[in-house]
């Protein structure tokens, strides 16, 4: 097959299976393949953004995002942030990214990310070795309100790789990506190619898994917001104890996390926190402290987070 009709039936694939919401858009182009395919199949209806890190590889996948627009036709802009400290750099980059998005994206804009298939396995198998609930089990959302969509989470990263390679983009790789230390490289590297030796299937396997627990997860978020007495102050978040009692302990867990979460930047609360908090609800502790500098207490027969200091 010549090269030009393979570009051509593979892009009509990736296509149907993308979900493009509706423009206009802006492509988070970070200068590697994956958002480059991005740009590709959204050219027409966007602009792209790119985030600078500022580290001693941002100047090279600056030039390929730059180089990548320029042959699209497509308008970029460059948004510099500083990373600041933290105990995970990847983390602390990922932040300043998100909130540079946040900035630049205009009202009305969509902006698309170029998280692929092979993304969403990663980020479950990634989830589940930290313990963790329903809710990161189901991955990364295809839309993150209040404007971030991820299309491509139904397209294999090998897909948006030959896509961009056959339609020419000068696309980069990062060179963190091969870093084995960090966690997520060493499961993309080593891990998952041992899993497919298991089964090839293992990725489409993963992220419906992901499909489903996301399906499963909502529906229990669902239940958790009919509790209407749930009061929410600027320190103070309250709700009758007695209605959260009789309630099944996955949709209670939820309504201690909405609780919580009114009250601090870190939303869900983790198993330890809620088995302290269900302490001081059930009586058998008179009073918690968790992580935010929150106590939890009864207040006659109200159930009572507090922001101290």
């Amino acid at each position: 097959m010549d090269q030009s009709r393979r570009l051509k039936e593979l892009r009509d694939d990736i296509e149907a299976r993308s979900r493009l919401p509706e423009p206009p858009f802006v492509v988070g182009l970070s200068g590697g393949a994956d958002s480059a395919a991005l740009a590709l199949l959204s050219a027409g209806e966007s602009r792209c953004l790119h985030v600078h890190h500022g580290l001693p590889w941002s100047d090279t996948l600056a030039g390929a995002a730059e180089e990548i627009a320029a042959k699209l036709d497509l308008r970029l802009d460059v948004v510099e942030v500083e990373i600041g400290e933290g105990p995970s750099p990847e983390a602390m980059a990922r932040e300043a990214r998100y909130a540079a998005f946040a900035e630049a994206v205009e009202t009305g804009e969509r902006l698309l990310l170029g998280h692929t298939m092979n993304d969403q396995a990663e980020t479950l198998l990634l989830n589940l070795l930290r313990g963790a609930g329903t809710r990161g089990l189901a991955g990364m959302p295809y839309h993150r309100p209040p404007n971030i969509y991820r299309p491509l989470l139904g397209v294999r990263r090998s897909e948006t790789r030959e896509l961009a390679a056959l339609a020419g983009l000068p696309f980069v790789d990062d060179p963190t990506n091969a870093d084995q230390r960090l966690r997520r490289n060493r499961l993309r590297l080593d891990i998952m190619p041992r899993l497919e030796e298991l089964n090839p299937g293992v990725v489409e396997g993963l992220a419906r898994t992901a499909e489903h627990v996301r399906a499963d997860a909502d529906h229990l978020d669902a239940e958790a917001s009919r509790v209407a007495n749930l009061l929410v102050g600027d320190s103070e978040a309250r709700v009758a104890a007695a209605s959260l009692i009789v309630l099944d302990s996955p949709i209670r867990a939820r309504v201690l996390s909405a609780m919580v979460g009114s009250l601090r930047e870190q939303p869900h609360l983790t198993s330890d926190e809620i088995g302290r908090v269900e302490q001081v609800l059930l009586g058998q502790t008179a009073a918690a402290q968790i992580e935010g500098q929150i106590r939890v207490e009864r207040d006659g027969p109200h159930l009572v987070c507090r922001v101290e200091g």
